[in-house]
């Protein structure tokens, strides 16, 4: 990353890990921590090529996801969490999710993404994708290829106590729960 652009774009990393390891939160995590603006799409049960966008011609055209994100964040370099990615449909009936993010994420065609709701290209080229998978062998091989795996071990019982209070204060946070009437568990 210290040799990157003048923006940041984190290398391509799909988590790989049993669930419930906290694939996910490591994932959003990497966005808070290095301040991006993180955008989670739920791939299981996807079956299409939305992720891509639609076309205008259609009453519910829309912008590609990371289009999106762009537009949201206002800067070009949001993050992308892609949960379960191995759940996605594989039929290409109407596209699929893996062939667009084939696309997506090849340096040279991420520059001029034709995005068919704009009816022209965009340059996706700074954003960054994390995924996660249960099971990183039934992802076809070639976004095997695409992105790193990082194999996520589930919890052993030492950092039970710091993942509580992690829930703990996501709980508080979420609901706006004062810590007076949700005090953090017991250590034990």
């Amino acid at each position: 990353l210290a040799m990157a652009p003048a923006w940041l774009r984190l290398p391509r990393i799909i988590f790989a890990g049993l669930p419930g390891c906290g694939k996910t939160s490591l994932a959003m995590a990497f966005g808070r921590a290095f301040g991006l603006h993180t955008t989670v799409y739920s791939a299981a049960g996807v079956s299409d090529g939305s992720f891509a966008g639609t076309s205008r011609q259609w009453s519910t055209g829309r912008i590609c996801v990371p289009g999106q994100a762009i537009i949201q964040a206002r800067i070009a370099n949001p993050l992308i969490v892609i949960d379960e990615v191995e759940k996605a449909g594989t039929s290409r009936h109407n596209g699929n999710l893996t062939d667009t993010l084939l696309t997506m994420t090849e340096p040279t065609s991420s520059r001029v993404f034709h995005d068919p709701y704009l009816e022209a290209p965009i340059d996706l080229s700074a954003v960054s994708y994390l995924g996660t998978v249960n099971d990183a062998d039934r992802l076809p091989t070639p976004l095997r290829d695409r992105f790193r795996i990082v194999h996520v071990p589930g919890p052993s019982v030492q950092p039970v106590p710091a993942i509580v209070r992690r829930m703990a204060d996501e709980t508080r946070t979420t609901r706006g729960i004062d810590p007076r009437f949700m005090p953090d568990l017991a250590p034990d």
